[in-house]
């Protein structure tokens, strides 16, 4: 690497959130975060069910909103739903009204990865062109909260 691609690399997290000038690898785990995930670990089955049950909710309570497209789950797997990621072509009305109700909600990946500029050495891949450029991607909470 070059000088210049050197500091590139260490002055990346310094640009605009999801827009990657460069590839890079996210690793960033120390002795303390280890030892907090270790402290989590037990309840992580607990927090998986209860998320498993917030996916299985909004896929009942959604499933009639033709606007949006919810996620699938091949058979025989069990998701962990880490993510409830959806698409719309209302992105913006469906966030404010969303935000009116107090409803957590994101744009999870703004630019397709395939899209920036850190990737520009693929070239056009097919699939990526494959899906309307109209359709936005949101997501809704599933981390787990105690009642």
């Amino acid at each position: 690497m070059t000088w210049r691609r050197n500091a590139d690399v260490c002055q990346s997290w310094r640009f605009e959130k999801a827009h990657h000038l460069v590839e890079g690898i996210n690793s960033r785990m120390d002795g303390l975060q280890a030892a907090i995930l270790s402290a989590k670990l037990p309840h992580i089955l607990k927090w998986t069910e209860a998320r498993i049950e917030k996916a299985a909710m909004y896929k009942k309570y959604l499933a009639d909103v033709s606007e949006i497209k919810l996620p699938a789950v091949r058979p025989d797997t069990v998701h962990s739903w880490h993510l409830f990621v959806i698409r719309t072509t209302h992105r913006d009305a469906l966030m404010s009204f969303l935000k009116e109700q107090n409803i957590e909600t994101a744009i999870h990946y703004p630019t397709a990865l395939p899209n920036l500029p850190a990737y520009a050495y693929l070239g056009k891949l097919p699939q990526i062109s494959l899906l309307p450029q109209h359709c936005r991607t949101r997501y809704f909470p599933c981390h787990y909260t105690r009642n």
